[in-house]
């Protein structure tokens, strides 16, 4: 799991990428508050979804 440090240092190389300007104290909020959102996506993507079909597989017909 990514500290808010490390998450602030990610916040910081988007924003120049982006061409925005972030101060540190700003990329730290952004940080600590994207933590817990990060942790709740990560569980989520840990979940085994077994033999689900893809959304192509489909039918919206009406037989």
């Amino acid at each position: 799991m990514q500290t808010p440090d490390q998450n602030n240092e990610l916040f910081g190389s988007m924003a120049a990428l982006a061409g925005l300007e972030l101060s540190p104290e700003r990329a730290l909020a952004l940080a600590e508050t994207a933590a817990p959102i990060h942790t709740l996506l990560r569980t989520l993507s840990s979940q085994d979804l077994g033999e689900t079909p893809p959304a192509t597989a489909f039918s919206a017909s009406w037989k």
